[in-house]
């Protein structure tokens, strides 16, 4: 096999790895259910201490973080809970998905299932998270007067193009994470970091003008900002869906690009 032939069989089975990973939709799906569950098992509550959870550092962080900005309360905190929420979803998304493939060796080692069914697996789970948090935003956002518009219906598509955008930066972690046990741990430090570099906590408009174009090219702040404007009732430009969109295609690219490199030595790294 020519050299040009095997990188081209390299990249059929890579692509065809993840056709196959989304055929087996049921299983993943079942594995991610079942992962929610399992952290709450005999719990009184249930899978509602997420939005328990989410509740408590969003009226934490808003308290302190709102008397210190001196900004209004009401309009303050269901911006920050629609940001918090989204903010757990693409970073529990990251550090999860950097390690699909450890925390699944045994499955990975003796089953013949697609490997990217492990990476299906943690973005569903993470965007079960996600939803039971909903809860908690819409309960915000009513109590302090910020009632839903049907901007609140593009919440499904965007939140689509925030997994399909976090799914490729789960699949690039995971392959490398695995190679390279040290990733882990420095991207929570990283993502701890990011949390402060992103508009979550503080609004785009108390940056100075010439620090202005770092933040509107953090691709972190655009993702964030298909999750908070349905519910804040704001639309987002055009070029916002076209700059997630194109990085998308390119990240999906390098990508399966890696992937289909590294695809044949992954169970020799776990």
């Amino acid at each position: 096999m020519t050299h040009p032939d095997k990188s081209q069989w390299r990249w059929r089975r890579a692509i065809t790895d993840l056709v196959r990973g989304i055929e087996a939709w049921q299983g993943w799906s079942l594995l991610a259910y079942q992962d929610v569950r399992q952290r709450y098992v005999r719990s009184v509550l249930g899978e509602f201490w997420i939005s328990i959870s989410l509740g408590i550092s969003i009226l934490s962080i808003g308290v302190l973080y709102g008397g210190i900005f001196d900004f209004p309360m009401e309009s303050y905190l269901p911006y920050l809970a629609a940001g918090v929420a989204g903010w757990t979803l693409i970073s529990s998304a990251l550090n999860e998905g950097s390690q699909a493939f450890i925390a699944d060796h045994l499955l990975l080692l003796q089953s013949s299932q697609p490997r990217s069914l492990y990476i299906f697996r943690v973005l569903l789970r993470t965007f079960i998270v996600f939803a039971h948090n909903q809860i908690i935003v819409l309960m915000v956002c009513v109590a302090f007067g910020v009632w839903p518009t049907w901007w609140l219906f593009t919440l499904i598509p965007n939140s689509l193009l925030v997994l399909v955008n976090v799914g490729w930066a789960a699949l690039l972690l995971a392959i490398v994470a695995t190679r390279f046990r040290d990733i882990p741990p420095i991207l929570g430090n990283v993502l701890q970091i990011l949390f402060f570099l992103t508009p979550i906590i503080w609004k785009p408009e108390q940056v100075p003008d010439h620090l202005k174009l770092i933040v509107d090219l953090n691709p972190l702040k655009m993702l964030l900002e298909l999750l908070r404007s349905p519910f804040l009732g704001t639309s987002l430009s055009i070029s916002t869906y076209v700059s997630v969109v194109l990085l998308a295609v390119v990240g999906w690219l390098i990508a399966i690009a890696l992937y289909a490199r590294t695809r044949h030595r992954i169970i020799y790294w776990l």
